[in-house]
């Protein structure tokens, strides 16, 4: 898990791919555990690690919708460490050639955090105008 948390910090995908490979192909238990309340996907959104989440995707096994223990999706994890790009991915759902990406949810950007925050409004709270332009479009 320690080299996981490190590639994604990094945004190195080869070792994402190579990591989670191993790990579904044994169905280890810590890709479906969360991480002192994160998931890997909610953490990789965190890091704005876009190459990293492009790799992730094509594992079925990896939670793209579990929330922190705060009620915060993986959406508004990036939009709080004002990952712009990860978050245009999130939302455009689209991979390098355009085609749709079925296997990545439909964020609800009406989703509130158990204190009652989406990511528009921790957008706007921070002051992040490209990225609240962005949840708008």
């Amino acid at each position: 898990r320690a080299k996981l948390l490190k590639s994604l910090k990094e945004n190195d995908p080869e070792w994402v791919h190579l990591l989670l490979f191993e790990a579904d192909k044994k169905d280890l238990a810590w890709m479906r555990e969360d991480y002192y309340g994160q998931l890997p996907w909610s953490i990789a959104c965190s890091f704005g690690s876009t190459r990293c989440l492009k790799e992730m995707v094509k594992f079925s096994s990896i939670d793209k919708t579990g929330k922190t223990s705060a009620g915060q999706s993986p959406l508004f994890q990036a939009v709080n460490a004002n990952r712009y790009d990860t978050v245009e991915w999130l939302l455009e759902r689209k991979d390098v050639e355009g085609k749709e990406l079925f296997n990545l949810p439909k964020y609800n950007l009406d989703e509130q955090t158990l204190d009652g925050r989406t990511p528009l409004w921790q957008a706007s709270y921070k002051g992040y105008g490209d990225m609240a332009r962005l949840l708008i479009k």
